[in-house]
């Protein structure tokens, strides 16, 4: 066990530009900017490894950082590849992989092993903001314990054939939704800290069963923005401090709930009902401390619903929202203002919405160590000096 907050492993090329920045994974947050300037002697090729020793602890341990990088003409080496299928065909149960920003997508791929993925961010604040793109992921057998995080993606499909379980999904981009398939049995799944947007499918964006096949699931600190209807699941899954945006009080927050927990969520000009009328509605489940603007009133008293602490068209007061389009759109700025309803109004205390509880939302979405800025000269002599600036941060 060391005490260290981050580790930043940076390789530079004598009179070659470079750009990306694979840094390993930390699991804490709210860092500080670090700026360090570093003078060297150029050579044709040249490693720069800096610790720095801040508080925290990791455990090191014999993982292998596997670093995926389409972009042409990019370096090479140990462990380094141009497609993500190639890299988790390399890796082992409880390795690293990190998605190097790129302009060109990175494909579908398919995850059959314990992984931690890792991109840049949703919105990431530095000097080229490229993000790290891929299409379609499919979660197959002997997938336990994944993590998928800091990538923009258009969808997750579950599909192994027995059961899934401590799946993490974080950080995300959504243009799609995440699935589970008709077969699939999940135990253990946390959807944390995502943007959804308008989902091109009639299905939900969060497509669960609502029976027994699912359990453990945490739905948490997520936006969903402008969609048919946005979650569906069941059997005692927590659906807490999510912000859900619609454009009118005909929009459905959610599919088919059965059994469901809904606490300190905010919805915005949109129904937290259902826009089902069958037998597999909005049923048996829970809303407490939830706040609904422009989107009618909760279906407590109906269905077998129970709850208690609920606002109804109660302004949420944020700084600055829309509710019109079907992306999200980083200038806005969805604080809350002071006297909002929403400020400390939650079942643990915190702000309904994004920002409370223990997981508020950062809108970069950045899930590692990041660095925003890398200065140094284009061109150097044989004798000088190489001098580099680099500024970092996290989430």
């Amino acid at each position: 066990m060391y005490s260290l907050r981050w580790i930043a492993l940076i390789e530079f090329r004598y009179i070659q530009g470079w750009e990306n920045d694979p840094i390993p994974h930390k699991e804490n947050s709210n860092y500080a900017p670090y700026i360090k300037t570093i003078t060297m002697k150029p050579l044709h090729t040249l490693t720069i490894i800096f610790i720095l020793f801040l508080s925290g602890a990791v455990t090191l341990s014999a993982q292998t950082i596997h670093v995926v990088n389409n972009t042409p003409g990019s370096p090479g080496g140990s462990n380094v590849y141009t497609s993500v299928d190639d890299a988790i065909t390399a890796a082992v149960d409880g390795d690293i992989i990190h998605i190097v920003p790129s302009q060109e997508n990175y494909g579908s791929f398919t995850v059959d092993k314990q992984l931690q993925i890792f991109g840049i961010g949703i919105n990431p604040d530095k000097q080229a903001p490229i993000l790290s793109r891929v299409s379609q992921i499919t979660i197959e057998n002997n997938a336990n314990g994944t993590t998928i995080e800091g990538l923009w993606l258009s969808g997750i499909t579950i599909n192994s054939d027995v059961a899934t379980s401590n799946l993490t999904i974080r950080n995300n981009r959504f243009g799609s939704n995440i699935r589970q398939n008709v077969s699939s049995t999940i135990n253990g799944l946390i959807i944390q800290n995502n943007l959804f947007e308008d989902s091109s499918s009639n299905s939900a964006t969060i497509n669960l069963h609502t029976g027994n096949s699912t359990s453990n699931v945490i739905i948490t600190n997520n936006i969903f923005i402008r969609s048919s209807h946005y979650v569906t699941a069941g059997n005692q899954t927590l659906i807490s401090h999510n912000m859900f945006i619609g454009t009118s009080s005909t929009d459905s927050a959610f599919g088919s709930l059965n059994n469901a927990q809904v606490f300190n969520n905010i919805f915005y000009g949109i129904r937290p009902n259902s826009t089902s009328t069958s037998a597999t509605r909005v049923q048996y489940t829970s809303f407490q401390n939830n706040l609904v603007f422009e989107g009618g009133e909760f279906p407590i008293g109906e269905d077998n619903n129970t709850g208690s602490g609920n606002l109804e068209n109660a302004d949420p007061q944020f700084v600055d929202l829309a509710t019109t389009n079907s992306t999200w759109n980083f200038t806005w700025d969805p604080t809350l203002q002071t006297g909002s309803p929403a400020i400390g109004a939650g079942t643990d205390g915190s702000d309904l919405g994004i920002f409370g509880g223990s997981a508020s939302f950062d809108l970069t979405g950045v899930p590692r160590p990041l660095i925003q800025t890398l200065n140094l000269p284009a061109m150097i002599g044989t004798d000088q000096d190489l001098d580099v600036t680099i500024r970092a941060r996290g989430n």
